[in-house]
């Protein structure tokens, strides 16, 4: 493994013991935030009213700039409804979004310790993460809805850090095949790809043309599928959120209003505080994810998102900050030799 690749690594294989407490571990904290976001942070209400005519406003090709792009969560929202009706369950509608929540945060929870063990931390140190990604999970979701394509997001972005450190790069090429489909967002991640193709120092060369050749292929995939996307569906109306007009207003807004800073701290905590001290720790590859990630992401949000909705940025914490954290508290692993 190349000097880019460095990765701490973690102490020994998959146990059914191990197993079987990651599975008992995302279950339980995938009951708890579907339970607490549905009837403490959402609420019944929302879920069968906006929730609703969003996903409706998406299926008749009549909802606004960006939402009527992010097709892939609607179309597997309505797969489920469509099997609940026929089985004739009742309350369809808000079965099918618990029970599709509930599946999203199970798989976004292994999903998230296979990551995390990739990079280096110990077991038990990522089960810790993710009890702390839970915490965060519940107190992001401000304004938000269940935000399907945002976990979805969440997921494939873990999942292409976890192929990219095994070297799977076939894999990168199917999520990119999907993950524009679900999220504009999903842009950065043939430049994951890339980054861990390439060494800056001492001089720009290619190390790996596997990954060089994954991250183009990505990139193409990428923009092919948004330019088919608004081809499809024509030009829609930009969402004005809050009745703010996207741009230099919503970046003021974002850096006075008070609910950004509740949001941010009590989603993030001083994680990030954490992780930036002790960036001599970081593996070499977390660090060129943060730089292809975390600047841009911001740039992109600041003026097209609210902060307040902190589930927007639940991607660098989870894929970069959070791991970094527990890297420097566990000790900063050992380098592989």
């Amino acid at each position: 493994m190349s000097s880019a690749m460095s990765v701490t690594q973690p102490r020994s294989g998959l146990s059914l013991r191990w197993i079987a407490i990651l599975a008992a571990a995302a279950a339980f904290l995938s009951f708890f935030t579907v339970y607490d976001q549905i009837f403490h942070r959402t609420g019944i209400e929302f879920l069968l009213d906006d929730q609703i005519e969003r996903h409706q406003r998406v299926l008749a090709g009549t909802a606004v700039d960006p939402w009527q792009y992010r097709i892939f969560s609607t179309v597997a929202l309505e797969g489920v409804i469509r099997v609940l009706r026929a089985v004739g369950s009742s309350s369809v509608e808000y079965r099918a979004f618990w029970l599709m929540r509930l599946a999203q945060n199970m798989i976004l929870f292994i999903v998230a310790a296979a990551y995390w063990r990739a990079v280096g931390l110990s077991r038990w140190f990522s089960l810790l993460g993710l009890a702390l990604l839970a915490w965060g999970i519940s107190y992001s979701g401000f304004g938000s809805g269940l935000a399907f394509d945002t976990f979805f997001d969440l997921i494939f972005y873990l999942l292409a850090g976890f192929f990219i450190l095994r070297r799977q790069f076939g894999w990168l090429v199917l999520i990119m095949l999907i993950a524009p489909l679900n999220r504009e967002t999903s842009g950065l991640i043939p430049f994951l790809v890339l980054a861990s193709a390439v060494r800056f120092r001492p001089k720009l060369r290619v190390e790996d043309r596997g990954a060089l050749i994954a991250g183009m292929v990505g990139a193409f995939i990428f923009v092919l599928e948004m330019a088919a996307l608004r081809l499809f569906f024509g030009p829609r109306p930009a969402m004005t959120p809050y009745g703010i007009e996207l741009g230099w207003p919503l970046v003021i807004y974002n850096l006075t209003n008070r609910q950004t800073l509740f949001s941010l701290a009590s989603t993030f905590s001083f994680i990030p505080f954490l992780a930036l001290a002790f960036w001599s720790r970081w593996p070499e590859l977390l660090r060129r994810f943060f730089w292809v990630t975390v600047p841009a992401w911001l740039l992109l949000h600041l003026p097209l998102a609210v902060l307040a909705e902190a589930r927007v940025l639940l991607v660098p914490h989870v894929l970069i900050f959070l791991p970094a954290a527990l890297i420097a508290l566990e000790g900063g692993g050992h380098e592989p030799g």
